[in-house]
């Protein structure tokens, strides 16, 4: 009789959880997040999320700059940029950007090409691409000068010493690796690479990863790419963007783009283009018709018009359910688990 206790209790609470999970679940479908991609396009490559201006297939890019090629001969999903012919590694809607895996030049280094074969290059003119100025020129080597060509009327670059044990270093400080910043808008990476004899490295990297991911300048040397981040705008011609603005779309043109993590803005230079975001209490895709979304409103409505049978006085009621399911699954992890 006493053992029989206990179990009604947990038969109970398994038909409460089961209520619980099936409540959630409801939920979570009706918060589903909005699309990304065109109608009826592919919406990722991998796990690489593919969102409209860009596009997979024929009728789901905004233009052929934006064309997504997805390689699925590997086990990997490889995506590809076929209007620049670089490999695609994230989009950012929110920021603009694109990261991409960009070439290394090399220079009297065994197994490596040198940097007279065209593959270690990026062009990107005529493109809506240009070179992040969150990425750095970074050289390598002993007694290197390292200088970006095609960059008017400015010169970049920087030169590296020689140290002997500066080989394990972290820093890329002058001691056999240098780093400078670049100019805002350029879209041609070549650099020269000039010194004494032994191998040289010159490439464009996206500064964040390379401080938290190499311990050593050194291990550069041993890779195919990095990766770069790219700006890339919207044409007026393709976009009308002053015509999409309202219901939770913002666009601004892109002569200027507020620097990362700042209050003032940085002048661009991007005739006839524009950024849109979506305002803030939105989410989705500015560049959709009607892809931004007031998650509050539409959450209310999607209760409402799927569930008939719940007056509106009673969302109110629903929510704390939904709030009392969270806390009565946590509890039944912890104390069955």
């Amino acid at each position: 009789m006493n053992n029989s206790k206990p179990a009604n209790i947990t038969m109970h609470l398994s038909g409460g959880l089961v209520v619980c999970l099936v409540l959630l679940a409801a939920e979570g479908a009706m918060a589903d997040p909005p699309p990304m991609a065109k109608r009826g396009c592919q919406d990722h490559c991998g796990n690489i999320s593919i969102p409209f201006p860009f596009g997979i297939g024929q009728k789901c890019y905004m233009n052929k700059w934006f064309e997504v090629l997805c390689n699925t001969s590997s086990n990997a999903h490889k995506a590809f940029l076929s209007g620049i012919n670089m490999e695609l590694l994230e989009i950012s809607l929110e920021e603009s950007l694109v990261r991409v895996n960009g070439p290394i030049q090399s220079s009297n280094c065994s197994n490596r090409r040198t940097n007279d074969d065209n593959t270690a290059i990026i062009r990107l003119t005529g493109s809506p691409y240009r070179i992040s100025s969150l990425n750095r020129f970074t050289a390598m080597g002993c007694d290197t000068r390292a200088l970006l060509n095609q960059v008017k009327p400015e010169i970049t670059g920087c030169t590296t010493t020689c140290s002997a044990t500066s080989g394990n270093s972290s820093s890329c400080s002058g001691n056999n690796c240098c780093q400078t910043t670049i100019p805002t808008s350029i879209q041609v990476f070549n650099a020269s690479l000039e010194g004494d004899s032994g191998c040289k490295l010159g490439f464009i990297v996206e500064q964040s990863w390379f401080l938290h991911n190499i311990t050593s300048p050194w291990e550069v040397q041993h890779m195919l790419t990095v990766p770069v981040l790219l700006d890339w705008i919207v044409q007026d011609d393709d976009f009308k963007a002053r015509a999409r603005v309202g219901n939770g779309i913002y666009c601004y043109e892109s002569d200027y783009r507020q620097a990362e993590g700042s209050s003032s803005y940085l002048e661009y230079t991007y005739p006839n283009s524009s950024f849109c975001r979506c305002s803030g209490g939105y989410d989705g895709n500015p560049y959709l018709p009607d892809g931004c979304i007031d998650y509050n409103s539409s959450y209310e409505e999607s209760l409402t018009f799927d569930s008939h049978m719940i007056p509106e006085d009673d969302l109110e009621l629903l929510s704390y359910l939904v709030n009392y399911c969270r806390l009565f699954v946590l509890t039944w992890n912890f104390v069955y688990h």
